[in-house]
């Protein structure tokens, strides 16, 4: 699905994704505090999460999906994985 884009075209949309992760780790970071992983660890597992949940619905989800589907479903998966480390940190947060 991926590889019909133009090289030009997936640099564009990686550099543009890495802004946007920034701005919304640096909300989540400022609502967060101190449970959060700050700035630049949230946008990172922001990152990590959308292209493990991108791998991970190319590689199981058997159904036919759209483009956006997939970008929603990835976005969603992005989000639960900061969710379930914020979560598991907290529990294990020692005060």
């Amino acid at each position: 699905m991926a590889l019909s884009i133009a090289t030009q075209w997936m640099i564009f949309f990686f550099i543009v994704g890495l802004m946007a992760a920034y701005i919304v780790a640096y909300a989540m970071d400022n609502v967060m505090g101190r449970v959060g992983f700050g700035v630049f660890g949230n946008m990172a597992v922001l990152v990590i999460g959308y292209l493990a949940g991108s791998w991970l619905i190319d590689r199981f989800y058997h159904m036919p999906t759209t483009l956006e589907k997939s970008l929603l479903l990835s976005i969603v998966l992005s989000f639960l994985t900061l969710l379930f480390l914020v979560v598991f940190k907290r529990l294990f947060w020692r005060h």
